[in-house]
């Protein structure tokens, strides 16, 4: 009995576990990391989300802001004030439209300070209800930062305001020139700041949600965005990876980043409309990774799970399958033994079942095969008894044949001795006959032994010789037995008997271009037809008796050609009515030490 590491059933558990173990822990690897790409995603298109919405409500603001300081530089009576005409009652309609504009709009609770102003004496200034700040004058004008800005500048900058009680030092600026209409000329200047809580308000809760840094960005300077207040910050790092396919909008930047401390960051970058600004919100790898720690103990509890598993799936191929496999074992040693009855127990409906009716029927055609090998075997004493039996008649044959040979030699009967000598070779060749190839002298031989009974039989009137041979070796040349007696015996019973007269056959021995063998035998008998022809190659039933002894001599000479060296080898008969008719045997040039060679 095999040791139980050695089983079948042992190997299909081993290989059922470790298949399920392998198969269980990929499955949790591959969905830990498509679930870990979904988490992932899913956190930072929330980032890109709430950024996109915090961006939209800061530009609403910014673009309101915005708006007051494009009015006021194309408003026709504060470019009057500016050029230094107006009396002072125009400067407080212009303070007037100044106030109207900023109450009107709902960002104004985020304006720190609206100056218009020429330089020199002109200095409108509107302040919202929650600023409180030094009024600038032509001489703490140059305090502010940003004033001595040639040109536009919109929003690129976050500055301090050190006229402002208490100092800030994180607002947004806006400073717009102010150009007169007709000539393209710089009247004056409108200088804006707006309060950092415009974004700070709107991020006050979204940090803390998702985790991370928020920060400000412009093509001037970089913040970093807290509580309250916009922080100075220095972001630099190296780009690994720009990912085209989380983002949802176009213009959201996503990016896998290096700090110069060496954090891995993935950076989700929105730009604020069209004002050149990004809100940045960075998101520390450990974030959004952070299931990772959960893989060791699901495989630490999956893996006893598939052990249990497998020590179950044992005990079960224990009880169904062991046992059967058991029984079939326990049959086929019967079977071994030399007990062939069938068992229908072993007979189940499933797999095994198929094997057990394999072996009952392999018992059955064991016993068949048994009960044939003894009738074969009781055949074969037959027939050796037969063959015994038969060779005792050729015996007895040939013992007649030589007193009627010695009694036709005493009294002078030469041509009864000959036919007699004659007639025991032939039939001596045919008893003996057991090699299926002869040399064509052995043939030739034959064939002259029936020539001469023939002969006496005709009283000479029919002569068959040898006309041509090319090659002396040729007679060493190995032909199927008996394959030229009975073309001889078509070509005189058939041939020249009918004619009622003498006739005579040549024979012509020669070799093909390709190295054949090419043995003709013509005779100058009443010929064939074409169809006579043709019907002695054919297998169907002759007409006439003497159709059949015709057809079976020439077509077991041609059958035997072809099964002795191949189809290309045969026969073929040409023959003309009233003339001739001229059989070719085509067989291969083979020589008998060449026979001996072969395996």
């Amino acid at each position: 009995m095999k040791k139980p590491v050695r089983s079948i059933q042992f190997r299909i558990s081993l290989v059922t576990v470790f298949f399920t173990l392998t198969l269980t822990i990929a499955f949790v690897c591959l969905s830990f990391y498509f679930f870990r790409g979904y988490a992932r995603s899913s956190v930072l298109r929330a980032s890109e989300f709430n950024m996109q919405l915090v961006a939209n409500l800061v530009q609403q603001d910014l673009v309101e802001l915005n708006s007051i300081s494009n009015q006021l530089a194309l408003n026709t009576r504060i470019m009057n004030c500016l050029e230094g005409n107006a009396s002072k009652r125009e400067l407080l309609d212009c303070h007037d439209i100044m106030t109207d504009l900023c109450n009107s709009s709902s960002s104004y609770i985020y304006l720190q300070r609206l100056l218009v102003t020429n330089q020199e004496d002109v200095f409108l200034q509107v302040a919202s209800s929650s600023a409180n700040s030094t009024p600038v004058n032509v001489y703490n004008y140059t305090e502010l930062p940003g004033t001595g800005i040639t040109g536009e500048s919109v929003w690129q900058e976050i500055v301090a305001d050190p006229l402002a009680r208490p100092q800030t030092t994180d607002n947004l600026l806006i400073v717009r020139p102010v150009y007169r209409f007709r000539t393209n000329e710089q009247v004056g200047t409108i200088y804006l700041t707006a309060s950092s809580s415009l974004i700070t308000k709107r991020l006050s809760s979204y940090p803390s949600t998702l985790g991370g840094s928020m920060y400000l960005q412009s093509p001037v300077g970089c913040w970093m965005i807290g509580s309250d207040a916009l922080e100075p910050a220095a972001l630099d790092y190296t780009v690994h990876h720009t990912d085209s396919t989380t983002a949802r909008a176009a213009n959201t930047l996503i990016q896998d980043v290096t700090l110069q401390n060496g954090d891995r960051y993935t950076m989700v970058s929105c730009p604020i409309g069209t004002t050149g600004l990004r809100l940045t919100h960075m998101l520390p790898n450990h974030l959004l990774f952070a299931g990772s720690s959960l893989l060791p103990s699901m495989i630490s509890i999956l893996v006893p799970g598939v052990i249990v598993l497998g020590i179950c799936l044992y005990l079960y191929l224990n009880r169904f399958f062991m046992r059967r496999v058991i029984r079939l074992r326990r049959r086929i040693a019967q079977v071994a033994d030399g007990n062939f009855s069938t068992d229908p127990s072993i007979e189940w409906e499933d797999e095994l079942g198929d094997i057990g009716r394999g072996v009952n029927h392999m018992s059955r055609d064991i016993a068949s095969l048994l009960e044939k090998r003894l009738a074969d075997e009781k055949e074969r004493q037959h027939l050796e008894y037969q063959m015994l039996q038969n060779q005792v008649n050729p015996h007895f044959i040939y013992n007649t044949l030589n007193s009627i040979r010695w009694m036709a030699t005493l009294q002078g009967a030469t041509g009864i001795a000959e036919m007699t000598t004659a007639f025991a070779h032939l039939l001596k060749s045919v008893s003996k006959g057991s090699r299926p190839l002869i040399t064509l002298r052995e043939e030739l031989a034959l064939l002259n032994d029936y020539c001469t009974i023939q002969q006496y039989r005709y009283g000479g009137a029919i002569t068959i010789e040898i006309a041509s041979i090319s090659d002396e070796s040729l007679c060493e040349c190995l032909i199927p037995s008996f394959s030229l007696q009975p073309l001889a015996e078509n070509a005189i019973f058939h041939g020249i008997e009918p004619k009622g007269g003498a006739g005579s056959v040549w024979l012509d021995i020669d070799q093909a271009e390709n190295g054949d063998l090419i043995i003709a035998m013509q005779d100058d008998g009443v010929g064939m037809s074409a169809e006579a022809i043709e019907n002695v190659f054919r297998e169907k039933q002759p007409d006439t008796p003497q159709q059949k002894y015709r057809q079976i001599g020439v077509l077991n000479v041609h059958r035997r050609i072809q099964y002795a060296f191949g189809p290309q080898y045969g026969l073929t008969i040409r023959s003309e009515l009233g003339k001739y008719t001229r059989v070719e045997l085509r067989i291969p040039r083979r020589y008998a030490a060449m026979q001996e060679g072969e395996p």
